[in-house]
């Protein structure tokens, strides 16, 4: 019984496993089939049905990132940037290292600022032809301060950093080397060995009591 219990259960996993498998690729499948008539929709010029073919492939699979891209490069290439850095900001949250997701955001950025730029100078009456790149530059500063403020233009962070930073240290200064000063004595001159001193002179002996005078008697310097 234990055997025929082991061998159900292990039909039952690899039944399960089967329909897993099946299941992945038939998602894969319907997934390249929508992204090919999105694709096919595009070449023929009907963007908005490309473009509604791509959002129902991302609601069918919203963990991939590829109806995403694909959104985000249609609408790029119809220049309607803010759509795209949309569509490219999904595919990031689904890959977050994807080269063309934050290629078409930067650039999409870039293109939205130079747009805004524009717009700044045609609306910013003081800004007339043949007025210097400067006073152009202090123009449109002035527009965004009074329509922003100063905190939107220049960060307070960025400034609280800037005043924090600490002053670089004074370079130290070069020291002058200094140059021992040349022996006196000729080269290879044998330093002179101090003479030993002299012994000390030799206490004269005391002068031995002079002998009798001859003749006389030995024993006198006893008395």
């Amino acid at each position: 019984m234990r055997l025929i219990a082991y061998a159900i259960a292990v039909a039952a996993l690899a039944a399960c496993a089967s329909n897993s498998k099946d299941q992945a690729a038939a998602s894969a499948s319907d997934l390249a089939a929508s992204l090919e008539q999105a694709q096919a929709a595009r070449q023929a010029g009907d963007l908005p049905r490309a473009t509604t073919l791509l959002r129902d492939a991302a609601k069918s699979h919203p963990t991939d990132k590829q109806p995403w891209l694909r959104l985000a490069q249609l609408q790029f290439d119809n220049r309607d940037y803010n759509q795209a850095v949309s569509a490219a900001q999904e595919a990031l949250q689904r890959d977050a290292a994807d080269q063309t997701a934050l290629s078409i955001v930067a650039v999409s950025g870039l293109r939205l600022a130079s747009q805004s730029l524009q717009q700044l100078r045609r609306a910013n009456a003081s800004v007339q032809a043949g007025v210097s790149t400067r006073a152009q530059a202090e123009a449109l500063t002035h527009t965004i301060r009074e329509a922003l403020g100063e905190n939107v233009l220049v960060p307070a962070s960025a400034t609280a950093a800037s005043a924090a930073a600490p002053a670089p240290a004074p370079a130290p200064r070069p020291r002058r080397r200094v140059t021992a000063a040349a022996d006196a004595s000729p080269a290879g001159a044998t330093p002179a060995v101090a003479a030993p001193g002299s012994a000390p002179a030799a206490r004269p002996a005391a002068d031995k009591p002079a002998a009798a005078a001859r003749g006389g008697n030995p024993f006198t310097i006893l008395q």
